[in-house]
């Protein structure tokens, strides 16, 4: 599970399509699934979406951290 705002805020950019590139052939030869969570009302969703269809899984909106707590409940019960 990641659980992150999905900005970038290093100082060298990662590689988006790389990663996506990499998860996306992962999880037909060993899945692993990545499940992204968006934390905050500035989390980059589409990084955060792109890296979840990438491995196979799903995205999870807790854009408004009151939601967070349902959110991680929904996540949970998704197995």
């Amino acid at each position: 599970m990641l659980l992150s705002d999905g900005k970038n805020d290093t100082r060298h950019p990662g590689d988006l399509g790389g990663v996506s590139e990499q998860l996306s052939h992962q999880n037909h030869s060993t899945p692993v699934l990545v499940f992204t969570l968006a934390y905050g009302p500035d989390a980059d969703v589409p990084t955060l979406l792109q890296i979840a269809k990438a491995s196979g899984a799903h995205y999870y909106d807790a854009t408004d951290p009151n939601r967070l707590e349902e959110v991680l409940g929904e996540l949970v019960t998704s197995f």
